[in-house]
Formats: C-alpha cells, structure tokens, sequence
C-alpha cells in the first residue's frame, strides 16, 4: 500500500461555488495502473463554529390568529439559546401575546388575550420551537404550549461531501453517496470543530484517475453551511492498493 496526504485550505480554493462551504481544488494528476485501487478517508478537519443555528432554513413562523390571514414573523439569522430566542420572540409578536418559557421542562407557552390562534404547517422554524415539523397546531383556551422540548440546537453533526463517489448514505439525503465523513458538533459557537478519524475508515472509490476534487460542507438535512467568511482545513489521505 502507498499512501499520499493532500492538505486542502478553503483560503486557497481554485474555484468558489457558494464560498468557502462550496469549493473545488486543482490537483496535481494522480493517476494509478490497473489492478490498483484508490480509497480515500479524512484524517482530520478543523472548522469553525462561525455558522448560525437559526438559518434561513429554519426562522420563519408563520401563525394565523382567529383564523385571520396569515401572518409572517422571520426571527433574525444568528446564533440563539433559549433565553435570546424567547427575547426576540417576545419583541417580535403583537403585544396580544405572551410567551413564558418553563426551564425544568424545557418548554415554551404562548397566549394571547382575546383568541384562539393557529402555527401553520408551512413555518420552518416548528422544531426548534418544540412543536413538529409540517403539522398545523390550534391553541386550546387561548394557549399553546411546547410539545416537544425546545431545541435551539438544530445542526448536530457538519457533513464533509466531495464530488467523489463514496457509497456512504445519510438517509435524509437519498441520492447522495459523495458523503466522507460525518463531524460531530462537541463544542460551543464561535469556537473550532475539531475531527479525527481515529478508526481510519476509508472508502474505495473505484478510481485509477484524480485530477480534482470539490468539497462541500452541509448540515444533517443536506443544507449548504454558511460559514460567514471564516476558512475550514482539511487533511485527505489516499491510499493505493493493489488487487492483483
């Protein structure tokens, strides 16, 4: 078995797609005899917890009062406990609302003064509100608490996919097999993920031929990460073996 490192930098990326999480690197050719075979693995990565828990994809609550026309409220992008997302829940509903947080179950209860009132299926933002994703809920008595718990945490693991065939599935994503690994989220925001593959998996492309390589950074529902200018590193490693 040979083996080859490559240390990728998304600060030196040949070409940007959707910034540093959407990048392609120019590689020396690597091409390898027949009767060889090239698997891949991720040695280590570093990136920085500078992505947002509350996103694009999940900030919308769109909520119908006595049954009334729709009303959209779309919670600020940015990085929320408990306590700062039920501020800017509170200054973002009408006044006719209140909403108490209960810290031993973890649960949020709104009300309002005068109706019955109604979260659409359609909000995004259900989930991390401890209600669940793609269900209509109707308040009973002019309130509606949490049925599930709160969950601010809403990117668990960051995963590593390349335009490189792997046969690795994330269920959630069906017709993705490009997945190297998986990076679990120990740390707290702003500060640095940090992997190792201390199993040294690896995956067998089937491939004799390597030129380039495109790396992009999702979260566990396949949604690009924005990592807000800041610049992952990455440690590849190839591994050549024989089947003759």
């Amino acid at each position: 078995m040979e083996s080859i490192q490559i240390y990728l930098n998304s600060q030196n990326a040949d070409k940007y797609y959707n910034g540093a999480s959407d990048c392609e690197y120019n590689l020396p050719l690597i091409e390898i005899p027949d009767g060889f075979h090239i698997y891949l693995s991720v040695v280590s990565c570093l990136i920085p917890y500078s992505f947002y828990n509350i996103n694009s994809s999940n900030n919308v609550l769109i909520y119908s009062v006595n049954a009334s026309d729709p009303e959209r409220l779309t919670i600020p992008i940015g990085n929320y406990n408990v306590h700062s997302l039920l501020n800017v829940l509170k200054n973002s509903l009408p006044t006719s609302f209140t909403i108490t947080y209960d810290n031993v179950k973890n649960k949020f209860t709104f009300q309002h003064t005068t109706y019955n009132f109604m979260f659409l299926s359609s909000s995004t933002c259900l989930q991390i509100l401890g209600f669940n994703n793609n269900i209509e809920i109707l308040s009973r008595a002019l309130s509606l608490t949490s049925v599930n718990c709160v969950n601010v945490y809403s990117i668990r693991t960051v995963q590593v996919n390349s335009n490189l065939i792997t046969y690795n599935i994330n269920k959630v994503q069906r017709n993705n097999y490009c997945i190297l690994c998986s990076v679990p989220i120990t740390c707290t925001p702003f500060s640095i993920i940090e992997y190792i593959n201390r199993t040294n998996f690896k995956t067998n492309l089937f491939l004799n031929r390597i030129s380039n390589i495109k790396i992009k950074l999702t979260d566990d529902n396949g949604n690009l990460i924005d990592l807000n200018g800041c610049h992952y590193s990455l440690t590849l490693q190839l591994d050549v073996i024989s089947f003759i």
